[in-house]
């Protein structure tokens, strides 16, 4: 077990990968929480961080996940205990663009903008993270209570900035059916 939160790449063969397809499903039902959330207001956390003035102001919906029939992959960010905290609001075609991204977010933290959602029933509280009115990250699962979600939303953005990013994707590879052909992508 790490003594440190980390940021951790996972590529997929293709946009079809059952795997990637649930990470699609779950970033659809935030942006669907999103939509009916849309009168939340954003939390802005200034540059004098979560103790510090907090600044009001809304947010857009979530995006959706870029789709590839390449390979593709996207990030999380972990907690010392492997538990996600957060993962990311898109997809990426390359390894280098999305650790450009995380990189780029970790230098900007403090411009990063928290917006509560709910899900389709109730009981389902979670939240997503946009930089310039843009979504850059997701709440992993959904919370049982708003206070559990902003909580576990501020926690991911200490990790986001405290985090060791990994120097290389781990390919998620499909469970092996018998008679199917192996093909190398590369992300």
């Amino acid at each position: 077990m790490s003594a440190t939160p980390r940021i951790v790449f996972s590529m997929f063969r293709s946009s079809t990968d059952p795997t990637f397809l649930a990470w699609v499903r779950f970033l659809h039902a935030v942006e669907a929480g999103a939509r009916r959330s849309a009168s939340v207001a954003a939390v802005t956390v200034t540059p004098a961080g979560p103790t510090g003035p907090l600044e009001l102001r809304r947010a857009q919906p979530a995006a959706r996940a870029v789709s590839a029939t390449a390979p593709c992959g996207v990030w999380r960010v972990l907690a010392p205990n492997n538990r996600e905290l957060a993962r990311s609001a898109r997809a990426y075609t390359s390894f280098a663009s999305a650790r450009a991204h995380v990189t780029a977010l970790r230098a900007s933290v403090d411009q990063l903008a928290v917006v509560a959602v709910n899900g389709d029933r109730v009981g389902m509280s979670g939240w997503y993270v946009t930089r310039n009115g843009l979504p850059v990250l997701t709440c992993g699962r959904w919370y049982g209570a708003s206070a559990s979600g902003a909580t576990a939303a501020l926690a991911a953005l200490d990790a986001l900035a405290a985090a060791v990013v990994e120097d290389s994707p781990r390919r998620v590879e499909p469970p092996r059916r018998a008679g199917l052909a192996s093909d190398d992508a590369v992300w």
